[in-house]
């Protein structure tokens, strides 16, 4: 949200109280106040790059919206820091302790757009998590974030081969989750995106290809109603 001047911050007490996520846009860096209020997502500086950033940020919240998150992490401390900075940008958080309890949640509900796991976790570390997370057929796709105090090379190419998308090391900043959950949000709109384009582009224009012995080998459903061809 763009704020207007005002003394003594009078507007974002009134917001904080209204609980309305806020974004602070000025000319002047004042980090004291993303700590001050509970409400505040970030704090942009009055620049094109600003802009930009407000842009992308706004776009992913609106895209996210409600959407469900898994936080697998066995601190309550850690996780109820994560879970207020996922809802001020409106993501709905629910929370486990450990991978087991993870997988069983997982197996019985397909509602959940973001896995962000814990690597220190009893009975299962989030390294493994993540590898049996890919071996769900439903999330084999999904996005996973990983958490560990440890900034080790070698952990960190493991969690890549295993699967994870994203890494972040503790002490939790909320900007870098913020700026990592977001872009990862805005790629899923990207990829949804081109899906609606190319459904549109399938049912409105009328396309066919061969191989080289001019066989058909796809067509558009535009193509199928004009000609009565089945693709089957």
């Amino acid at each position: 949200m763009f704020l207007n001047d005002s003394p003594n911050s009078e507007i974002l007490e009134l917001l904080e109280k209204k609980s309305i996520p806020t974004i602070i846009f000025s000319s002047t860096l004042e980090k004291e106040l993303l700590t001050k209020h509970s409400n505040i997502i970030d704090y942009v500086l009055k620049d094109f790059n600003g802009f930009r950033y407000i842009y992308k940020l706004v776009s992913a919240m609106k895209f996210c919206r409600n959407e469900n998150v898994l936080l697998v992490e066995d601190s309550n401390t850690v996780s109820n820091q994560i879970k207020q900075i996922l809802e001020k940008i409106l993501l709905k958080v629910t929370i486990v302790e450990d991978g087991i309890k993870a997988l069983e949640l997982l197996n019985q509900n397909n509602n959940f757009s973001l896995v962000i796991s814990d690597y220190e976790m009893p009975n299962l570390d989030g390294l493994e998590l993540t590898r049996k997370i890919r071996a769900l057929n439903y999330y084999k796709n999904s996005p996973i974030i990983i958490i560990t105090k440890t900034n080790e090379n070698e952990l960190k190419t493991k969690f890549y081969k295993y699967g994870a998308n994203d890494i972040i090391l503790k002490p939790i900043l909320q900007e870098e989750l913020i700026s990592k959950v977001i872009n990862i949000f805005l790629n899923l709109k990207q990829i949804e995106e081109i899906k609606a384009f190319n459904n549109l582009i399938d049912k409105n224009i009328i396309s066919s290809s061969t191989n080289i012995k001019d066989e058909i080998v796809s067509v558009s459903e535009a193509f199928c109603e004009i000609s009565g061809y089945n693709k089957r």
